[in-house]
């Protein structure tokens, strides 16, 4: 019981001395004094001076000999003391530690003003482009004002090139170049500053460069309903996308069908089934890669795919044509008929008409003959006999 009683005031006895010395640590005085010089060695006089030690500051002017004199309370020393001094565009600045009477001279030096700051604005025309395309860089500089200005472009293969330009009076300027590889090129402007107007640099400028691609299509109706399409990517690209477009109103609008691949020829290929027919446009698009552009069909191809009720149709009209050509052919040869008979009649009519000849000549003949009396009965009969035979052969040859 004891110890406890003499621990607690031994404890008591600290406590006490720690509240007693400590506002004896925390008024601890110093005085700071010293001159301040004009770059020449001649007295700052009216310069203005702050004193810091410990957090705590204070400001005074010196007097006709460049003198000043601050008196402070810190809480410990030693302590270090910093004493800034300025006169008009001069500068200057001291530091030292120690206690009691601390005395820092300050050396003033000319201190140019603040330069005026500048910016760089920088666009270029659009964010993707095709190897060997012509890249068109606009900027202009803030305040407008007429510099020399240093753009550097940053290829894919990390090689840079850079340039001066000189901008226009409004600040305004342009550059251009061809891009010649395909992948990220960084674009950046510099101002290096003047006298009077601090540099400054542009944001950099990422563009991208790929290759061109060119897609081909074209369609075939195989049967009612099946159409096939297939074409080529071009450059060659290994399992790459293509999507299926087709168009029922001449390409006003368009109706996704599907996605097929390429194969290591770049080929792609597709089977499409229809439930309904008519006038159709297909249309392919390559989304592109990294690397390679996007692309879709320039010149889509058309078909004209037959419902069910016009393949039936176009049956029917193919069986009347077939029958009608019979019917042709038929003709053409009952026409030559026609005509071998009108010539056999030609020549039976011919043949009469020789006949009625012969007829007339053997009737005057006979006429003749009628006066002799004693041969007309003879003479009669050779002449039908005559007749006959005549006919005979004509008819024989009608035949």
């Amino acid at each position: 019981m004891k110890k406890i009683a003499v621990a607690l005031a031994f404890t008591i006895y600290l406590l006490a001395v720690a509240a007693i010395l400590a506002p004896v640590n925390a008024q601890v005085p110093i005085t700071v004094w010293g001159y301040v010089k004009m770059p020449d060695g001649s007295p700052a006089v009216g310069a203005s001076v702050t004193v810091k030690a410990a957090d705590i500051s204070k400001t005074v002017t010196t007097d006709s000999s460049g003198k000043y004199k601050v008196d402070l309370t810190v809480p410990s020393v030693p302590v270090k003391v910093t004493v800034t001094a300025k006169k008009g565009r001069y500068r200057g600045s001291a530091s030292k530690v120690g206690e009691g009477v601390i005395r820092i001279d300050v050396v003033l030096k000319y201190s140019p003003p603040p330069k005026k700051s500048t910016s760089i604005e920088l666009s270029v025309d659009k964010n993707e482009y095709v190897v060997g395309d012509v890249v068109v860089v606009k900027g202009y500089i803030k305040p407008a004002m007429s510099v020399t200005v240093t753009i550097t472009i940053v290829k894919p293969d990390g090689t840079s090139v850079s340039d001066n330009i000189k901008t226009q009076n409004d600040g305004s300027f342009t550059y251009s170049f061809i891009v010649d590889k395909t992948g990220i090129w960084k674009i950046q402007v510099k101002y290096a500053g003047s006298s009077e107007y601090a540099g400054s640099s542009s944001p950099v400028v990422e563009i991208v460069v790929k290759e061109k691609a060119y897609i081909t299509m074209s369609a075939i109706a195989t049967e009612p309903g099946k159409v096939i399409v297939e074409g080529v990517v071009e450059p060659p690209i290994s399992g790459a996308t293509v999507m299926v477009y087709v168009s029922l109103d001449g390409g006003n609008t368009w109706l996704y069908l599907l996605n097929t691949t390429t194969d290591e020829n770049g080929h792609y290929r597709a089977e499409l089934e229809f439930t309904v027919g008519g006038n159709m446009l297909f249309k392919a698009i390559f989304p592109g890669t990294q690397t390679v552009t996007y692309c879709e069909t320039e010149a889509p191809p058309a078909i004209k795919l037959p419902t069910p009720g016009e393949e039936e149709l176009k049956k029917k009209e193919e069986e009347l044509k077939k029958k009608l050509t019979e019917l042709e052919n038929e003709n053409v040869q009952l026409k030559e008929k026609v005509k071998e008979l009108t010539e056999k009649l030609e020549e039976a009519q011919q043949t009469i008409e020789e006949l009625s000849t012969t007829v007339a000549t053997l009737e005057s003949g006979s006429e003749k003959l009628k006066t002799a009396t004693f041969i007309g009965i003879p003479l009669a009969a050779i002449t039908c006999t005559v007749v006959g035979l005549l006919l005979g052969k004509r008819i024989a040859k009608v035949k």
